[in-house]
């Protein structure tokens, strides 16, 4: 299994993206926010992170997280929605 890490500052907070592809191809991507700390440097104004969670090809912002102080998270999901007709465990 082939694994990519980066870690990026988004909004004042340290993401970590990690990339895992499987030896049949599937991709795996996991975003891990640590807990927002006070004090954080703000970009926006607004007092929380704000953190794309999935990106349009245009590079909009699908889905954003808005994490107060306090709060992490952590996403794992596919890269890409499966093209096959039936889920990878079932076929």
């Amino acid at each position: 299994m082939a694994t990519d890490t980066s870690t990026v500052l988004i909004d004042g907070a340290e993401v970590r993206i990690t990339t895992e592809t499987a030896p049949l191809g599937d991709v795996t991507r996991t975003v891990v926010v640590p807990v927002i700390q006070p004090g954080r440097q703000d970009q926006n104004g607004n007092d929380v992170a704000d953190i794309p969670l999935l990106t349009l090809p245009g590079g909009a912002a699908a889905l954003t997280a808005h994490l107060p102080t306090g709060y992490g998270l952590r996403m794992e999901g596919p890269q890409a929605r499966h093209r096959r007709p039936c889920a990878r465990w079932t076929c």
